[in-house]
């Protein structure tokens, strides 16, 4: 996933949503990072945790892109990424969407990122439709980014309206057979 499409779509803090999987692996008294208080999405303390839909929900849908990737033989990462899509799609409703934050946007992005391989492409169109109205309804296209706003805040609020504009035009062309 690091190498084949974060990459290409950067639009969580990579650091910061490391350090929350790591605490994935270790018993809560001996959480190993302090996950921050910015308001970065993935990997900050609003939208992750061992309990948070929304970082479950994203560390699955990458898990199932990094088995399209892996090296495992074929039969076996079909039954991989159907596994973790499974798990992943369990969180994708109105649940999901009745969180309005930066988190959900970039969860729906990464699921979108995952439809686009699969035979239902309405359901990738729909992800990034949800994606791009929560964004509005953040603010996150405004282009005057408030200046009391954490730098990297700012660079991730950026990025991931980048991405929902990027991956916007990219079906738009796709279905305008452009």
């Amino acid at each position: 996933f690091w190498e084949r499409v974060f990459c290409l779509y950067p639009f969580f803090d990579r650091q910061s949503f490391q350090r929350a999987y790591e605490n994935l692996w270790v018993p809560k008294s001996q959480v190993i990072h302090d996950l921050t208080d910015l308001n970065v999405g993935l990997g900050d303390r609003f939208n992750s945790g061992p309990n948070s839909i929304i970082f479950s929900c994203a560390l699955n849908t990458i898990f199932a892109l990094g088995c399209h990737f892996s090296k495992l033989p074929p039969q076996d990462r079909e039954i991989f990424i159907h596994s973790f899509f499974l798990r992943a799609k369990r969180h994708i409703g109105l649940d999901l969407v009745d969180i309005h934050s930066i988190g959900v946007v970039q969860t729906l992005l990464i699921v979108a990122l995952f439809l686009q391989s699969t035979p239902y492409p309405h359901r990738c169109w729909s992800s990034i439709g949800m994606a791009c109205r929560l964004a509005l309804g953040l603010g996150l296209h405004e282009p005057q980014l408030e200046s009391s706003k954490d730098p990297l805040e700012q660079e991730i609020h950026r990025r991931t309206w980048h991405g929902c504009v990027i991956m916007d035009m990219y079906l738009l062309l796709a279905h305008s057979g452009t």
